[in-house]
């Protein structure tokens, strides 16, 4: 069987629910894995580190050596890459559960195809465990879950992310060889996004994975955006800086014109070239000309309203 490293980011995880995500790697039914981890925190954690010797029995596993610094979790996942060897790599969070079957069916179909990534539908569940939603592709209608296997999603991606690492799998080869992550992205969105300039990304429309949606998470598309000075410094901006280098990495990719052209007309608050454009991120148009156009006192009220639909 070809290597699979889980690459396991942590930082002060809830211990129950650290638990249940350690449990459900060491279930899984694929042989040939190791959990390579990091603590985000910079240092060692006895406790931590007994809790995953309880719970990895079945599994190999290793730490990396604390630098004594807090990097934040994408530089986190930047180092596990580093740091990486094996043939496939599968991002983890600290407080998801995942199917027995996640890491055989991902292998089996990059093996299959040949692709540079494979990704799996979700189900979400609560902070108790609860399902509130069996399926995200089939239940949550939005353009970002609706994708298919070899469409090209990359300008989409950069903008939005199509897919949480944790239902994720990656040629390892390829992962590495895509660093350093620009500082305006994720480890998961651009390694998706990288993966899918020659379309080579696969979709298994199949819930593998159960994704905890509680208030401590960190991702979060309006996450730490209180004022519009707030959005376009940690959105905005971040967003055009990863779009400009992405396009000076990889050049070759067809979808660079629109990609620059969209990230630019955010950066300048061009509404009218974001309609034209608006295929790309639908949402994000319709957000950002409400916001063009609404004091900041109103634009806080929309952020409310936006994160209760959310």
């Amino acid at each position: 069987e070809p290597s699979v490293q889980i690459l396991l980011s942590i930082y002060k995880p809830d211990v129950d629910y650290f638990k249940k995500q350690l449990q459900s790697l060491n279930d899984q039914t694929y042989g040939s894995i190791e959990v390579l981890i990091r603590d985000d925190t910079g240092r060692r954690d006895h406790e931590i580190e007994e809790i995953v010797k309880e719970c990895l029995t079945d599994v190999k596993y290793k730490w990396m050596k604390p630098d004594g610094k807090n990097h934040g979790f994408v530089k986190s996942f930047e180092q596990l890459i580093a740091a990486s060897t094996a043939s496939y790599l599968a991002f983890c969070d600290q407080d998801d559960i995942w199917d027995s079957n996640k890491i055989q069916a991902l292998t089996t179909e990059l093996i299959k195809t040949g692709n540079l990534a494979a990704v799996s539908d979700k189900r979400i569940i609560d902070g108790a465990d609860h399902v509130v939603m069996e399926s995200a592709r089939h239940q949550n209608p939005h353009y970002y879950n609706q994708w298919c296997t070899g469409d090209d999603i990359t300008g989409k991606d950069l903008i939005i992310t199509f897919s949480e690492g944790m239902t994720m799998m990656v040629n390892g080869d390829f992962c590495r060889s895509i660093l350093p992550i620009p500082d305006g992205s994720a480890h998961d969105q651009w390694a998706l996004a990288c993966a899918g300039i020659d379309r080579k990304v696969s979709y298994i429309d199949q819930p593998l994975v159960s994704y905890r949606r509680h208030s401590a998470n960190v991702s979060g598309i309006l996450k730490g955006i209180n004022s519009k000075k707030d959005y376009y410094a940690l959105r905005v901006m971040p967003f055009y800086k990863t779009a400009m280098e992405f396009a000076e990495r990889y050049p070759g990719y067809d979808g660079n014109d629109n990609l620059v052209a969209f990230a630019r007309a955010r950066k300048d608050g061009n509404i009218s070239v974001l309609r034209k454009l608006r295929y790309m991120a639908p949402e994000v148009v319709l957000f950002e000309s409400a916001m063009k156009v609404c004091p900041d006192f109103l634009f806080r009220l929309l952020l409310s309203l936006v994160r209760k639909v959310g």
